[in-house]
């Protein structure tokens, strides 16, 4: 959906293009508690519907929170009733739905922590599983690490999906930049790292040069962690984007259409970039080479 927003200049007011409206949701999640979390976002969704939102993001893990606890958060992908009633839910409300929900590996054997993109149909259009399990609380002993960048087109952006702890490689975003005007980041971040958040959402958005788009969660875990309500958008230029509706845990934004391309042509960055020696000097040292000594 293209849609025209009148904003304020020094001329007067003239119309922006904008490519589509975006509602960000920092969702209070109820632990492991996916009916009281569908109930939560059902009221976002008719909020950011009745508000002409052409696509809603919900936070990681969106209807269980941030848990471990397999035999309550998994799913079969294949089978999945979290991803069947989100998809319901895209349709029935006409908005295209980026959450996040925990899948079986095809063994059987570990989780796979995913964010989907399902269109304003209930169409499941894209699936990424996080390529970085935080190590940290042990997420990489029990979830499988994804090894596949995931890119989808909606309307006239392309989108590319991250989770949480993928956000501090920068690697991951340079290359889903290649092919994204935006990069959607869903997490779990807590509030005693807000500034590592905010700061690496806008280092990302500046040197990539897309539209970075971090929703995050709000509240506080079983075990005390706390959440700030920070969901946000940047700017190719790494300008925060100030929202056209502001109710606290939702936020309505509108992202330009021709924002991305537009950068790039004024500052075409990219093009001094050194690929083929970057890979060269970016080479994974042996353990002989960590250690300090002579490598053969």
């Amino acid at each position: 959906m293209v849609s025209l927003f009148s904003c304020c200049t020094d001329h007067g007011f003239s119309p922006i293009l904008l490519a589509m409206k975006i509602a960000l949701v920092s969702l209070d999640q109820a632990w492991e508690d996916k009916a009281a979390n569908k109930e939560r976002c059902m009221r976002h969704l008719a909020r950011a519907t009745a508000l002409g939102a052409d696509l809603i993001v919900f936070p990681e893990m969106t209807l269980t929170g941030f848990s471990m606890n397999l035999r309550v958060t998994a799913e079969r992908a294949s089978d999945s009733p979290s991803l069947r009633w989100f998809a319901r839910q895209a349709a029935s409300f006409g908005i295209a739905i980026i959450a996040g929900y925990v899948a079986w590996n095809p063994q059987g054997t570990k989780g796979e922590n995913t964010c989907v993109f399902l269109n304003s149909r209930g169409d499941l259009v894209a699936s990424y599983v996080k390529v970085h399990p935080f190590s940290l609380s042990g997420e990489d002993q029990l979830f499988e690490r994804g090894n596949s960048l995931c890119v989808c087109p909606s309307g006239m952006m392309s989108f590319g999906l991250s989770i949480c702890y993928d956000l501090r490689f920068g690697e991951l975003f340079q290359g889903l930049s290649r092919t994204s005007d935006v990069i959607v980041n869903i997490a779990s971040w807590p509030e005693k790292r807000i500034v590592h958040w905010h700061t690496l959402l806008r280092a990302r958005a500046i040197e990539h040069q897309v539209y970075m788009i971090g929703v995050n969660r709000s509240g506080m875990a079983p075990d005390g962690t706390t959440y700030a309500i920070s969901s946000v958008i940047y700017d190719p230029f790494g300008r925060e984007a100030a929202p056209l509706v502001d109710e606290g845990d939702l936020t309505l934004h509108g992202i330009e259409g021709d924002e991305v391309a537009s950068v790039r042509a004024s500052h075409p960055f990219k093009r001094d970039r050194r690929e083929d020696l970057y890979r060269d000097l970016c080479l994974v040292p042996s353990e002989v080479d960590r250690k300090g000594e002579q490598s053969v």
